[in-house]
């Protein structure tokens, strides 16, 4: 009862602010999205260890796409709309392409061969963002 009596009596800005996520933050989400296969693979054993697996994936995943996003919208404020356009086809299109692959890792090695090439993408996604820095 308290936190809908916050949000209805608060006042928000137009603009929200938007403070810039630490380095720890975005390392944080990455490390999170790659430890979460370890309990989504264990998920062949038990269903309650596949939804923490499966939840803290999610957890991982929306903080880095609230992070990217938050960085584009860095580069040019006027272009929202085209960036959001562009940051979110390409998103679709890693997720095609991470579906077309887990199908194929799937047919080749099972459940295991998923949660691997799962873990690789976020252990390569580490990987650029600590090259990059």
């Amino acid at each position: 009862r308290a936190a809908i009596s916050l949000l209805t009596r608060h006042h928000w800005p137009v603009r929200p602010c938007r403070p810039r996520l630490s380095q720890a933050h975005y390392y944080a989400a990455i490390v999170l999205s790659i430890v979460s296969w370890l309990p989504i693979w264990l998920g062949k054993l038990s269903l309650l260890l596949l939804v923490v697996g499966i939840v803290l994936l999610d957890l991982g995943i929306q903080a880095l796409h609230i992070t990217n996003q938050s960085e584009i919208y860095r580069l040019r404020p006027d272009a929202r709309s085209r960036l959001t356009s562009s940051y979110m086809s390409c998103f679709f299109a890693g997720g095609v392409a991470g579906s077309l692959l887990s199908s194929l890792a799937y047919a080749a090695a099972g459940w295991t061969g998923v949660c691997i090439l799962g873990s690789t993408f976020g252990t390569v996604a580490m990987v650029i963002w600590v090259v990059k820095q």
